[in-house]
């Protein structure tokens, strides 16, 4: 995976990642793009990790669940969840808007889930 290097944070913990796949037909799909939108939000859910990571004296297990499974009317539901920091309801409602990031300058320019956003949508 190209992330794995950014499984193993600054503090020295470990993410674990516990993966839940249904056994699923074959889909057709954009791949490539879907790729970078998981990407972007497995970077998002790592960022949000290693901040709780910081600020978290407790001891404190990181973990990023990804599961698939089959829904009805033959959609594929993908679900991708941390234990990070969380998100403030007034961040939720700008989270997808290009440009926004709660990234310090040089961290970030708030394009990836507005990214994720238009290739999930499309």
């Amino acid at each position: 995976m190209i992330l794995q290097n950014r499984f193993k944070l600054t503090s020295g913990a470990e993410i674990q990642v516990i993966k839940q796949y249904d056994n699923l037909p074959l889909v057709e799909c954009h791949a490539g793009q879907l790729n970078q939108a998981f990407m972007y939000i497995i970077t998002n859910a790592i960022d949000a990790i290693q901040a709780k990571v910081i600020t978290n004296t407790t001891s404190f297990q990181p973990c990023v669940a990804i599961s698939r499974f089959f829904r009805f009317n033959n959609y594929i539901a993908i679900n991708i969840k941390d234990n990070g920091k969380g998100i403030s309801e007034e961040v939720k409602q700008n989270l997808f808007d290009p440009f926004f990031t709660t990234k310090p300058v040089g961290q970030g320019i708030g394009m990836e889930l507005s990214i994720c956003c238009q290739i999930i949508t499309q």
